[in-house]
């Protein structure tokens, strides 16, 4: 199986629709993924992702298969990003993630943010796939915000992990 990051593309727009109409998929998301999950919906998360150093498309044998991104902080927070990724079902249960933490934070969060002092993660704690390849990816679990996460009317806890920069395996 080939796995690489490249930069997200308009013409991607058809498989983030793919992907993300998709409600096993987007249940864990924030509120800029809706259920369903149109073709405006994709057009729209896009305009912000294409031409973005803070995004990358993860790739699997030349298909787009998720994303991955950080988000940026500033003033006192401005030393810290919080990682954020998902996948496609299809994709589930591979050990994808796995290897593309570690090579984005490798490739490409050192590369472009070489004063980062810590990175962030949040991952609800019934989300067990995505709490387990935070901590294989170095992350440690430094709390739960119980009830921290509202979506379709229902509260979730969530998991919160961090990483300091330094401990990144380079």
């Amino acid at each position: 199986m080939n796995i690489q990051l490249r930069a997200l593309l308009s013409s991607d727009v058809n498989q983030i629709q793919y992907i993300c109409n998709n409600q096993k998929v987007t249940q864990f998301l924030g509120d800029n993924y809706p259920f369903p999950f149109t073709i405006k919906d994709a057009k729209q998360l896009l305009v912000n992702m294409v031409n973005s150093k803070n995004v990358r498309g993860i790739i699997v044998d030349d298909v787009l298969a998720g994303c991955i991104g950080v988000k940026e902080h500033e003033g006192n927070l401005a030393h810290i990003l919080e990682l954020g990724f998902y996948l496609g079902e299809d994709y589930w249960g591979k050990g994808i993630m796995a290897r593309i933490i570690p090579m984005f934070l490798n490739e490409h969060v050192t590369v472009h943010f070489p004063t980062i002092h810590r990175i962030t993660a949040r991952a609800l704690t019934n989300n067990v796939g995505s709490c387990k390849v935070l901590e294989k990816s170095g992350f440690t679990l430094e709390g739960v915000l119980k009830d921290g996460f509202y979506r379709d009317q229902v509260f979730y806890d969530d998991s919160i992990y961090g990483l300091i920069v330094k401990s990144i395996n380079k």
